[in-house]
């Protein structure tokens, strides 16, 4: 019988990125994909996990509930969903921006991250050819 192996659906403090100078290192070298309404920018690194930053912008969404609301979503979904980066050929620090206005639904936010998930994969798999 063959077993299967059990996903991990946590997020641990260690997989938030918090170190100031690798922030700085994605924002200008990071490579960058779009799915309105959500940004990310994203690089290599070479630790045994994957990294996150979660950001809603105080300029677009003013309401500090509504802020938080969003990162809840944002964060549940990248939860739900982090086991599909682990076929990538390194594990990589996420920004995962929310760049819209209006409060999408938590479906919105699973599928547009889907659908960055894929591009990230594209992405690296082209650089790794080249």
């Amino acid at each position: 019988m063959v077993e299967k192996q059990k996903l991990n659906f946590t997020f641990s403090k260690n997989q938030r990125l918090t170190h100031k100078k690798r922030i700085t290192e994605l924002f200008e070298k990071g490579i960058s994909a779009k799915a309105y309404p959500f940004r990310i920018k994203f690089l290599s690194n070479t630790l045994a996990f994957h990294r996150v930053l979660i950001a809603v912008p105080k300029r677009n969404v003013t309401l500090a509930s509504n802020r938080n609301h969003i990162k809840r979503l944002m964060r549940e979904a990248f939860r739900q969903h982090q086991h599909k980066l682990n076929s990538l050929p390194q594990h990589i620090d996420l920004l995962y921006i929310f760049t819209g206005k209006e409060k999408p639904n938590y479906q919105e936010v699973e599928t547009k991250l889907l659908k960055l998930f894929h591009t990230i994969q594209t992405e690296l798999k082209s650089t790794e050819n080249s």
